[in-house]
């Protein structure tokens, strides 16, 4: 399955055989910046998952509010829906979103500000809005952040932590790794 976006708004093209099928997903396609993911499960269905900033907000170079949508498909034909349960992300330059091959669904994001701290919001598959967000980090990380969601809903989240506060190519500064089981209220 790939995505694409054409005459606004994202299609969906899957592989049947020895074609492809187009599906419109209905989500808007950006007119700045947007951060999407897709997957499809082993029954066949697809989730895409889209964080989009508020209109009219550039998050290059400004940190904006992202609002999060998840669309699904029942079965390789089926009409594409979107979920009533969004999640609001707090101004960041730039949320990093992934889905699992069962659907599960992992937000994460760096508050903006002198003492940025990374958190995270998942949506297992079985839940039909996402869990209330967690911070996995201490303060002062720098934004370049990314997430994976193992297929049992195990995650990871990695990011940049600085040895001392600054930008450009001249820091020093440690890769930091949060883990969080399926099961677990909390991230390690």
């Amino acid at each position: 399955i790939a995505t694409f976006h054409r005459l606004g708004r994202y299609i969906a093209s899957r592989q049947r055989g020895s074609s492809w099928r187009l599906s419109n997903i209905g989500a808007p396609a950006p007119t700045t910046d947007d951060v999407s993911a897709i997957a499809v499960t082993a029954a066949g269905n697809a989730r895409f998952v889209h964080a989009l900033p508020d209109t009219g907000c550039d998050p290059d170079p400004d940190a904006c509010p992202w609002t999060v949508w998840v669309y699904d498909q029942r079965g390789p034909s089926g009409l594409w829906t979107r979920s009533d349960a969004s999640l609001r992300v707090p101004p960041t330059s730039l949320p990093s979103v992934t889905v699992n091959g069962r659907g599960d669904v992992l937000v994460v994001w760096a508050t903006a500000g002198s003492a940025p701290r990374i958190h995270a919001s998942r949506r297992l598959v079985s839940d039909s809005s996402f869990e209330a967000p967690l911070s996995v980090s201490l303060p002062g990380v720098r934004s370049d952040i990314h997430a994976a969601i193992g297929p049992n809903g195990d995650a990871a989240v990695a990011w940049v932590q600085p040895d001392a506060p600054g930008a450009g190519a001249g820091f020093t500064g440690r890769i930091d790794v949060a883990i969080r089981r399926a099961t677990l209220p909390v991230w390690a």
